[in-house]
């Protein structure tokens, strides 16, 4: 009998670490990213109480899309989302079902840049989205 993987936290360092390794050598999200003029960010910030949490999302024309749990090297974001932990993860659960969530989260920067860099971010969606347990407090 086989035992099922175990399934990591969304967006824990084992679940970054899992999406990384699978888009190092991913040639769709590469090809889009190698279309881009520069590297973005696109960063999402996360309130529980008195905590914050961060998630970067690098596109960059020379490595492809990587994800980070630490704020983005040498530059501000270029969009920021931010919001209550937990709004958060409900509307990215929401996303990956196709739905809008009804939540409050504000953007910052350029919300444009989504435009820019949505072809490497669906491609990377479609590559590494792996079986992830959401956090339930």
């Amino acid at each position: 009998m086989s035992v099922p993987p175990i399934k990591p936290m969304f967006m824990s360092d084992r679940h970054v670490e899992m999406m990384n390794t699978i888009l190092a050598t991913d040639y769709s999200s590469k090809t889009e990213c190698g279309r881009l003029d520069r590297s973005y960010w696109m960063c999402y910030e996360l309130m529980q109480g008195e905590h914050t949490v961060l998630w970067s999302v690098e596109f960059s024309p020379r490595h492809g899309v990587r994800f980070s749990l630490e704020p983005p090297v040498g530059a501000e974001p270029d969009v920021l989302f931010r919001g209550d932990y937990r709004a958060v993860v409900e509307a990215t659960r929401l996303g990956k079902e196709g739905k809008d969530s009804p939540l409050p989260i504000t953007t910052h920067g350029d919300p444009g840049v989504m435009a820019i860099i949505g072809p490497a971010f669906a491609a990377a969606r479609r590559a590494a989205t792996i079986p992830s347990e959401f956090p339930t407090d």
